[in-house]
């Protein structure tokens, strides 16, 4: 049985498993970054913060834009277009 999806998330990413982080080779400071699924495979984009706080913006951000571009605002009447 499939797991459910958890939705984006943050998840902290360093040179070590020191704070909770998960171990990335060749890091060389602690980085945030958003992870998520789609269509099963695991994506991630980087916040490029190594402070929590703002992280956490840079989610709310990105979750703003991928609604905006998932359901773009009605931009009025759609033109008619006489018949000859």
């Amino acid at each position: 049985m499939p797991r459910p999806n958890k939705g984006p998330r943050l998840e902290l990413y360093g040179p070590d498993d020191k704070y909770g982080a998960r171990r990335r080779k060749g890091f060389k400071r602690y980085l945030w970054y958003i992870v998520w699924s789609e269509d099963g495979r695991k994506c991630e984009h980087p916040t490029g913060a190594g402070d929590r706080g703002e992280a956490e913006r840079s989610l709310a951000r990105w979750i703003e834009d991928r609604a905006a571009v998932a359901h773009p605002a009605p931009t009025g009447a759609a033109p008619v277009i006489p018949i000859r």
